[in-house]
């Protein structure tokens, strides 16, 4: 006879009905040593290769296309002319000129209908005033207020032209932007500074001014008189 405890007291049991009921106890502890194995998850599907880049040579179609230079000659290091096909060793391999890239920039300025005061940049979706000295020479913050109160061909929302869209005019293969702005008609293009609404990151008491003469783009203290020249749209609505 084998005693078992039940609560506070112990009870005689026969040996059979002993073993029987510590089976069923231990089965109920999870004992005994055996036991259902969880089910196997299902295999992972290997990760999607990446897609492969495209050909050399093209570009994808959601790729922004920018502005062609200009610029159809190349040149040696000793700034020479040069046949831009020429596979000679003192010829650099990849200039500008040889891969004429961007936008052509046949009929880039157009006057709009009736509007003879303005010029649409088809490139650039920009339009300018004709006149590019109408203005003067103003302070950077004289030019902003004037290009902002400007009413011409029929529209109020002009403004001083930010670093990017005032670059976008020069023509890289050209030697005197002002004569090649006038052969676009336009009128009254210096050699001089023109400032754009972009002040310099690294001394904001400055803002980027174009300088006509050379094409460059260079910090001018914000109290300098330079030329306005006036834009509109580009601007999200």
């Amino acid at each position: 006879m084998k005693r078992f405890r039940f609560g506070r007291k112990f009870f005689a049991l026969p040996g059979a009905i002993a073993a029987v009921l510590g089976f069923l106890v231990l089965g109920a502890c999870g004992g005994g040593g055996s036991s259902t194995a969880p089910p196997a998850a299902p295999p992972t599907a290997p990760p999607a290769p990446p897609p492969s880049p495209p050909p050399a040579g093209t570009s994808s179609s959601s790729a922004v296309e920018l502005p062609f230079t200009g610029q159809l000659d190349c040149f040696d290091s000793a700034g020479a002319s040069v046949d831009c096909g020429s596979t000679a060793a003192t010829v650099p391999v990849g200039q500008d000129g040889a891969y004429a890239s961007g936008k052509p920039s046949l009929s880039r300025f157009t006057h709009p209908a009736a509007q003879p005061d303005c010029m649409v940049d088809a490139l650039t979706g920009l339009t300018w005033s004709v006149a590019a000295d109408s203005i003067g020479t103003l302070s950077w913050s004289e030019a902003l207020a004037r290009a902002n109160a400007l009413a011409l061909c029929g529209h109020d929302d002009w403004r001083l032209p930010n670093r990017r869209e005032l670059r976008g005019l020069i023509a890289y293969g050209e030697t005197s932007l002002p004569d090649w702005l006038v052969d676009q008609r336009f009128v009254g293009a210096r050699s001089g500074r023109y400032w754009s609404a972009t002040s310099r990151a690294g001394n904001p008491a400055q803002a980027w001014a174009l300088d006509l003469a050379t094409g460059r783009l260079e910090g001018a203290a914000k109290a300098t008189p330079l030329f306005v020249w006036p834009v509109r749209g580009g601007i999200a609505q």
